[in-house]
């Protein structure tokens, strides 16, 4: 639901000058209470306590299979209890009631869910479920070889709000980013850096088994490429002398710290923060 500025007014959010709305919301067992004395009034029967379900959004907010419960009671075929429930149902902040099927779905009016954000404090949903317990979410922990994707992103986000989740419910909860600088993959990584560079230096294309391949791979290879011209004659090396200056270059280039330090401004950016 998008809650605009004027919304947020008439719920008291904002300071507009003029006196705070009165907000107007209800809790679960009182919208019971609200179905039970809409059957009362609709049959006289009492001592009901409607249970309150979540029916598909197309049907409405809320829904309850009251009628099912009566039907034996009243001799009444649960859809035509329910039809009369519902013109009995009497509430501000019931927008509009229907029955299907002998059950009743209810859609809330736009006062109640402002009052419902009104409730949310920073404590809400706070518990000691995990009081005394560790939790260790770890997330992300893309191997430092290109830059963050999308789906790592996503996985970042989910990530941090289920460990958010935890410490809110007791846990000690520490949250970790695996990162793997060493081994096959970064191998693979300084690998396809001097291939680029080569290329940018020969002109000729380096065939490898295995490597990574994007925008960043060319950009590092051209600017370790340059680097080198500067320095000394390209011409006059052999390709084994070649080579070896190369991948001297791209050590000193630094490009896994560099990578590494991209990732952290990334995760920075996000307002993620690890232990």
């Amino acid at each position: 639901m998008l809650i605009t500025a004027h919304m947020q007014a008439r719920a008291g959010f904002l300071d507009t000058g003029a006196q705070p709305a009165i907000i107007k919301t209800m809790n679960l067992p009182q919208l019971s209470q609200i179905l039970a004395d809409a059957a009362k009034k609709a049959y006289n029967v009492g001592g009901l306590k409607p249970e309150i379900s979540y029916p598909d959004p197309k049907f409405g907010d809320y829904a309850t299979n009251v009628a099912f419960g009566l039907a034996k009671e009243l001799r009444a075929a649960p859809a035509v209890i329910a039809e009369k429930i519902c013109t009995s149902i009497d509430s501000p902040l019931v927008a509009e009631s229907s029955a299907v099927n002998g059950f009743i779905n209810l859609r809330m009016t736009e006062q109640y869910w402002i009052g419902q954000l009104h409730g949310v404090t920073p404590s809400y949903g706070q518990s000691e479920l995990g009081k005394g317990k560790k939790a260790l979410v770890e997330f992300i922990s893309a191997n430092p070889t290109g830059p963050l994707t999308l789906a790592n992103g996503r996985g970042g986000y989910l990530g941090d709000v289920l460990a958010n989740v935890l410490a809110h419910s007791g846990y000690h909860t520490e949250r970790e980013y695996l990162l793997n600088d060493a081994g096959h993959q970064i191998d693979v990584l300084k690998a396809s850096v001097k291939a680029a560079a080569m290329e940018a230096l020969t002109g000729k294309p380096q065939a490898l088994q295995e490597s990574y391949k994007g925008e960043y791979i060319t950009h590092w290879g051209q600017a370790i490429a340059a680097d080198i011209k500067r320095r000394q004659p390209v011409a006059s090396q052999n390709p084994h002398d070649l080579e070896h200056i190369v991948e001297e270059a791209v050590r000193e280039a630094g490009v896994l710290q560099h990578i590494i330090g991209q990732l952290k401004e990334a995760v920075a950016r996000m307002g993620i923060e690890f232990d």
